[in-house]
């Protein structure tokens, strides 16, 4: 995942050499280009929190969305308490081997 400053300083690198385009800190591009870094930044933190929940075994946002497809809770056994419970509820279900 990149930092803000790398994405920073890849735009600054992008942009045209001249006195058109300044790179002082305190100008009209410079603050452009900080914006767009911090988009591009927030995003690339989005996409490693999507990445996390991908996997039922580290879900948070997703948890639901994992429960509902698996058909949890199951109506047989009581609905897990914990956050961890309900992961390896979902982790039981998906793993578990299935007969014809």
């Amino acid at each position: 995942m990149a930092s803000l400053e790398q994405y920073q300083d890849h735009l600054f690198n992008l942009m045209p050499r001249g006195l058109a385009w300044t790179r002082e800190s305190n100008s009209s591009i410079a603050k452009l280009i900080l914006a767009i870094a911090v988009e591009l930044s927030r995003v690339d933190a989005r996409v490693a929190d999507l990445l996390r929940e991908a996997y039922p075994g580290t879900t948070f946002e997703l948890l639901e969305d994992w429960e509902r497809v698996c058909g949890l809770p199951e109506p047989c056994e009581g609905a897990p308490t914990t956050l961890q419970a309900r992961r390896d509820a979902i982790l039981r279900k998906l793993l578990r081997p299935v007969g014809q």
